[in-house]
């Protein structure tokens, strides 16, 4: 069992790093296939759009997990807070990274 849990903490910590890596090669690919139709303004617009509907998928997946998982237990706000922190992470992270994709894939 506590092996169990030590892999799991072992998987938190890379949680946060291949989240990013997902999002920048769906943002970039996006992006790099929409570039001859769009502005930068459109550009970092779109990639913004497309980083709230993963924000989206990834809330409400954790939500129902967590309604599932921890249901009827007070210790169920923990995780819930934890999804909205991953939202807001997952929202500022897509537009930052749609600038920078947008300013680099003009260049190209």
């Amino acid at each position: 069992m506590w092996g169990l849990v030590a892999m799991a903490a072992d998987l938190v910590a890379l949680f946060v790093p291949v989240a990013t890596l997902i999002q920048l090669v769906v943002v970039v690919g996006l992006l790099a296939r929409t570039k001859s139709a769009h502005t930068y303004r459109d550009a970092v617009v779109a990639g913004s759009v497309a980083s709230a509907v993963g924000a989206g998928i990834i809330f409400f997946g954790s939500l129902l997990n967590t309604m599932v998982v921890f249901a009827g237990r007070p210790e169920a706000a923990q995780p819930v807070a934890q999804a909205v922190a991953g939202v807001i992470g997952t929202l500022v992270t897509g537009v930052v990274l749609s600038a920078i994709a947008a300013i680099w894939l003009r260049r190209a």
